[in-house]
């Protein structure tokens, strides 16, 4: 794995906090406000979306509001929102884990290191998957807890997402 990685989970990451709710922050309700934002926010820091297919969208959706109820999630907003990816550099695939209102990345619980192991997936430059059907592999991998791949909680529900980077790309 490189030293640095692309992810929208703060369990790898100290994503900035853009607002004073705990449930809502560091999300933001459109890409331009994120975009807004970033200007504003310390150097190294970067705009990234994460992009689901929509039958899995569905899905977490119900998660998200079985966890928070009817409250504004901006997560949960843009989820009802079924439009194409936003344009930008498109870095990989990455598997998130959701539980209780936290996003995992795959590199947490070591999924990384099994997929490579166990299903010849490796990750990219950026510490992500370059197809959507290697991501789905693992995570269906993941979900299945007589699976091919273990150690993760089992109130942890795994699926892909496309992380799009926004801002200018390091050089």
């Amino acid at each position: 794995m490189p030293a640095e990685v692309a992810t929208v989970s703060d369990c790898l990451a100290e994503l900035p906090v853009f607002d004073t709710d705990p449930l809502t922050a560091p999300w933001h309700r459109s890409l331009q406000d994120a975009i807004e934002t970033a200007r504003n926010a310390p150097a190294g820091a970067h705009v990234l979306a994460a992009s689901m297919p929509t039958p899995g969208a569905d899905g977490l959706a119900e998660m998200l509001e079985a966890w928070i109820g009817d409250y504004p999630h901006p997560i949960l907003a843009n989820l009802g929102h079924r439009v194409a990816p936003p344009s930008g550099w498109v870095l990989g695939f990455e598997v998130l884990g959701f539980e209780a209102g936290r996003f995992h990345s795959w590199l947490c619980y070591g999924l990384h290191e099994q997929a490579e192991d166990e299903l010849a997936v490796q990750a990219n430059q950026d510490g992500l998957l370059t197809s959507l059907a290697d991501a789905q592999r693992i995570a269906d991998a993941a979900n299945n807890k007589r699976g091919t791949l273990n150690g993760t909680p089992e109130e942890v529900t795994w699926f892909p997402v496309r992380i799009t980077q926004h801002d200018n790309r390091p050089t």
